[in-house]
């Protein structure tokens, strides 16, 4: 079954762009973003069920973060999931409220993503194993499967 011309994207919701700006949290982002897309697409909160976000897990925001803006936003939702596949994610969420609608979860999704670069300003504490990659570049999915790529051809002359 296709998805193809069942649902569209009606709205969009820019906020500041920067390296850092200050004063506004990644919630700040989120939620201003989320007012504008709602307002551009001609709707109100009460017309949207379903909230998708990106995960901001190196923002001090962690877990329920799509289910908190619900509640600070005033909406009603039946689908909410805060999601992290890495670079794709913004693209992963969209197919996600895609098929949720499709799937009669829910009528209207609005999809976030909304980041503040280390409002702290100061170094960030890093799972085991981030210094051995980040360190060399390795900030999306292609540089990481490099490495494993050539782990393997090392390990196993694959060529």
């Amino acid at each position: 079954m296709s998805l193809k011309d069942q649902c569209a994207i009606v709205g969009v919701g820019m906020t500041k762009l920067g390296k850092k700006v200050a004063g506004i949290s990644t919630m700040d982002f989120a939620l201003e973003g989320c007012k504008r897309a709602i307002e551009d697409a001609g709707l109100t909160k009460d017309e949207v069920d379903g909230l998708l976000f990106v995960h901001p897990s190196q923002q001090g925001e962690r877990h329920g973060f799509a289910g908190r803006v619900a509640d600070l936003l005033g909406i009603s939702s039946n689908f909410t999931a805060t999601v992290d596949c890495g670079g794709s994610t913004p693209i992963a969420i969209t197919q996600m409220a895609a098929m949720a609608v499709n799937a009669g979860m829910c009528h209207t999704v609005v999809c976030c993503y909304g980041w503040q670069n280390n409002p702290l300003d100061v170094p960030l504490g890093l799972p085991p194993g981030f210094e051995f990659t980040l360190t060399y570049g390795e900030i999306s999915a292609i540089p990481f499967l490099a490495q494993v790529a050539r782990r393997h051809m090392i390990d196993f002359g694959t060529t």
